[in-house]
């Protein structure tokens, strides 16, 4: 392969569209190209190959690309997606950012993000209720009435560790499981919505805060290649044993009236809010909350009156805001702007940007 086709490979995979890598920032993407690099460097080492320990080991970027480059096609794939391809953090855990790229001896610090952006997952970003989707890899598509009968108010992420046991004794496997989950359609607009924020990496910092569970949403978000948008996942916690069971467990224990027993959004909301301005020394400009039901409702009444909450129209969490706002003006203090579609979401978002 000629320098020039070499050089072409190494940037459609570092700006390219179609890029494998396209999800990703631009700063990440010269990380994982490094981590190649590294990851040549060892394997090239082992195999005791032509390249020497001491030419390589000072090598610049640059150098190590030159050395990839020559690399066969099947063993470039091989190095880039089952060695070197960087995975998301744990579950749960804050995804750190590139680090600044240094001009001699300076380096700039990261901008701060104004504006921060918080999403329900269930009938939000996804169209359905994983739920209710994960009944579908059930014997029969269903559940029996003695189970649906343990169903108490309050108390629906017990009832859905029954359900999983359940499965779990019906021989419902993991793979299985996965595939109806993957198979939920994107709420409308929700895909343009993503599309936007990916383009505005400098701007929002993007939170998720749900009550389904950890398995499920990184299960879908990963199909769909948004993992990477979102700094940090709230949510409960689900994990398969060794036995193939999907094991969940409560988020956090609380005392608010308003929500189930093992999740308050508004705590969650809050107690962020207060660790991240600490932190940045100062609180976002705006907080923007994109939700549709009623454990929605509850984070929304702690935002300030230049924040934002985007209520799924004709949902509960709209319903109830809608009421607040007629019996209660006073107690309710964001912008609310219904939304039908992602669409909307992003109109208004491109408006606050333009302001700014």
């Amino acid at each position: 392969m000629s320098l020039h086709k070499r050089r072409a490979t190494w940037v459609r995979l570092l700006i390219g569209r179609r890029s494998p890598w396209a999800q990703f920032p631009i700063g990440q993407r010269f990380q994982m190209l490094s981590t190649i690099g590294r990851c040549r460097l060892n394997r090239d080492q082992e195999r005791n190959e032509s390249f020497s320990k001491g030419l390589l080991q000072g090598s610049t970027v640059n150098q190590r690309i030159h050395v990839l480059s020559a690399a066969r096609a099947r063993d470039m794939k091989d190095y880039m997606f089952n060695c070197c391809f960087l995975p998301p953090p744990p579950p749960g855990e804050v995804e750190v950012e590139p680090s600044s790229r240094r001009r001699g001896n300076m380096a700039a610090a990261p901008p701060k993000k104004p504006f921060l952006i918080f999403f329900d997952f269930d009938e939000t970003i996804v169209d359905e209720s994983s739920d209710d989707v994960v009944v579908q890899a059930a014997p029969g598509q269903q559940l029996p009435g003695w189970l649906k009968d343990t169903y108490q108010p309050g108390h629906y992420n017990e009832y859905m560790q029954r359900v999983l046991a359940y499965m779990a004794e019906k021989g419902v496997t993991e793979q299985a499981i996965r595939t109806v989950i993957e198979k939920i359609p994107a709420s409308p607009g929700i895909l343009a919505l993503f599309q936007y924020l990916r383009t505005r990496p400098q701007d929002f910092e993007i939170v998720l805060v749900s009550d389904a569970n950890m398995f499920f949403i990184e299960t879908w978000l990963r199909r769909m290649g948004a993992r990477q948008l979102f700094l940090k996942i709230f949510t409960n916690p689900a994990s398969f044993n060794e036995d193939g069971r999907l094991l969940l467990g409560p988020y956090h224990a609380h005392v608010c009236p308003r929500c189930p027993e093992n999740m308050c959004k508004q705590v969650i909301v809050r107690d962020y809010l207060a660790r991240r301005t600490q932190e940045r020394g100062h609180p976002f400009q705006r907080v923007f909350y994109v939700g549709d039901g009623a454990n929605d409702f509850c984070p929304s009444l702690i935002l300030g009156p230049r924040d934002t909450a985007f209520a799924r129209q004709d949902y509960p969490m709209h319903k109830l805001i809608v009421e607040k706002m007629t019996t209660q003006p006073d107690d309710f203090k964001a912008i609310m702007v219904p939304w039908a579609s992602g669409e909307d979401v992003v109109a208004r978002l491109k408006k606050v940007v333009a302001e700014r």
